[in-house]
C-alpha cells in the first residue's frame, strides 16, 4: 500500500492485493496471537482447577475435550500457564509472598535508590 499526506490526512494512492507472505490456513488461525484470548468462563474454570491442585495440562486436555479439539479453545497450553501465573501474582496474599511483596514495596517508597524484581 502507498499513501501520501494531504492537508486533512493521508490518501491511499497504491494498492498491491497480493500477499508478501503465506495466507495461513483456517485449521491454523486459533495459533495467531490475536486470536488467544482466556475468556472469563474460561479463566475461572482453569483457576478453580488449579486452585484444587489440577495440572494445567490435565485442565487443558479437559478444556479440548469439551470444546472438541484443541483449535476449538481459543488460547494453548502456555497462554494457560501464563494466565494462572499472572492471576497468582496479582492475588498473593499475606503469609505467602505477599508479605515480601509488601515489605520491598515499603523499603522502596523509603529508599527510592532500593530496587527489587519479581
Amino acid at each position: 500500500m502507498k499513501i501520501s499526506r494531504v492537508k486533512d490526512g493521508y490518501r491511499v494512492i497504491g494498492f498491491d492485493e497480493m500477499h508478501n507472505h503465506i495466507v495461513i490456513t483456517l485449521s491454523k488461525s486459533h495459533m495467531l496471537r490475536s486470536q488467544r484470548k482466556i475468556n472469563e468462563a474460561q479463566g475461572n474454570q482453569a483457576i478453580m482447577a488449579d486452585d484444587a491442585g489440577i495440572a494445567p495440562r490435565a485442565v487443558m486436555e479437559l478444556m479440548a475435550n469439551e470444546a472438541g479439539g484443541c483449535e476449538n479453545i481459543g488460547f494453548t497450553s502456555v497462554g494457560l500457564m501464563n494466565y494462572l501465573r499472572t492471576y497468582r501474582t496479582r492475588n498473593m496474599e499475606k503469609g505467602e509472598a505477599g508479605g515480601v511483596l509488601k515489605y520491598f514495596e515499603d523499603r522502596q517508597s523509603q529508599d527510592p535508590s532500593f530496587v527489587y524484581a519479581i
